[in-house]
């Protein structure tokens, strides 16, 4: 029973590990003192005062879905956008 639950362990811990790895590159992103995208509205736009990303109720909606549609856009790519362009080509050749 352990070398079952050891296997299945194995197995699906390299399933689990890009998205554990993409959350703690998203909080360093996005954290309100020392993240990037912070840092980088304030070079580029001036502002004193950080956005609070993922501790403010006005913005943790919007970057929730914003990160969900980042994760699942090669999604988008693979199942509707090639073979659109695929059948678009070949109506084309005709």
């Amino acid at each position: 029973m352990k070398t079952k639950s050891l296997l299945r362990a194995l197995f699906y811990i390299p399933n689990v590990i890009p998205t554990v790895v993409a959350a703690f590159v998203w909080r360093y992103i996005l954290d309100s003192n020392t993240g990037l995208l912070n840092k980088a509205m304030v070079e580029l736009f001036g502002s004193g005062s950080s956005i609070l990303w993922l501790d403010s109720p006005d913005y943790v909606v919007y970057t929730i879905i914003f990160i969900t549609v980042w994760q699942m856009w090669d999604l988008f790519l693979l199942f509707i956008w090639l073979p659109c362009k695929a059948s678009l080509m070949r109506c084309g050749k005709r």
